[in-house]
């Protein structure tokens, strides 16, 4: 079906990825870059899309870049209306914030004026996309995280007033509780998170946000294999489609072809169009995701 997430790239379009982006040889690749979209990757970050590797950040990044670019192209040609709109939030974010996380007992604001007015400009600066929305117009925010060379997903949900965590790999038990395992991602997704969204429109958040607590979506799509940030890339995609998550099995050979098609997306600067039914989705739910 034409823009089913799982449909396997063509054969021609796979030859040529292993040809030019994945050969062995010490072949120089042109550096991928387009005009309307803020990414250059050179072929070590290309590479990382080969099965068996794991995607660096430049590939997340770019990826999102055409998630981004693919809502815009809806919604400028009038395919959706009253649509949510969403920010994707740049992968450096969460690694840039631990730098106002000394505490997380304290809260971010209390602290003196000067450290203050250094962690206001630094949320001012990442709460903008180029060429795309106001984090403070958004309804979802997306939020790549990469800690100990493994990549989950937050997605904060201002229509819902809701943190879901999306980890491919771990969940909460008993024995293990991942609020603990990342204090410091919680820390900045609770309390932050909610601050920028203070600064950026003190009119509307005239205090910072009483959030609620960041919840795991329990069933959803696992890894396993060194997929993680695939998982996170495909995560949003099908959120943004309108696929239920919590009903979605990923099998090996469904993910192998997710790196084919992120790799050859990226190549072409085009994210694949949705499929019809997910267009009538979203006309129908205009404000929902697939979590």
């Amino acid at each position: 079906m034409k823009g089913d997430m799982k449909r396997p790239l063509k054969n021609r379009k796979s030859r040529w990825l292993f040809a030019n982006w994945w050969s062995k040889d010490d072949i120089d690749v042109e550096p991928i870059s387009h005009l309307n979209l803020n990414y250059e990757l050179h072929k070590p970050h290309l590479m990382t899309l080969e099965p068996q590797h794991m995607v660096q950040d430049e590939i997340i990044n770019a990826y999102f870049e055409l998630l981004r670019e693919r809502e815009k192209h809806y919604i400028v040609n009038k395919q959706f209306e009253n649509q949510a709109r969403h920010f994707f939030m740049h992968s450096e974010f969460m690694e840039a914030s631990k730098k106002y996380v000394k505490d997380l007992k304290k809260h971010p604001l209390d602290r003196s004026a000067e450290e203050l007015e250094a962690l206001k400009s630094f949320l001012l600066t990442v709460s903008v996309q180029l060429r795309g929305n106001r984090v403070d117009d958004c309804e979802f925010i997306y939020f790549p995280t990469c800690l100990d060379q493994h990549w989950f997903l937050f997605i904060w949900s201002v229509v819902d007033q809701k943190v879901i965590l999306l980890d491919s790999l771990r969940n909460d038990t008993k024995n293990r509780s991942l609020k603990k395992m990342y204090s410091t991602q919680y820390y900045i997704m609770e309390r932050l998170v909610p601050c920028m969204m203070h600064f950026v429109n003190k009119e509307r958040y005239p205090e910072p946000i009483k959030w609620g607590k960041v919840k795991q979506l329990k069933n959803r799509p696992m890894q396993t294999d060194n997929d993680c940030g695939i998982f996170v890339c495909k995560y949003v995609d099908a959120s943004l489609m309108g696929l239920p998550l919590e009903h979605e099995k990923w099998s090996k050979e469904d993910v192998r072809n997710f790196r084919y098609r992120i790799a050859w997306e990226i190549s072409k600067g085009q994210a694949r169009h949705l499929p019809s039914w997910s267009i009538e989705w979203r006309k129908k739910f205009p404000r929902k995701i697939g979590v």
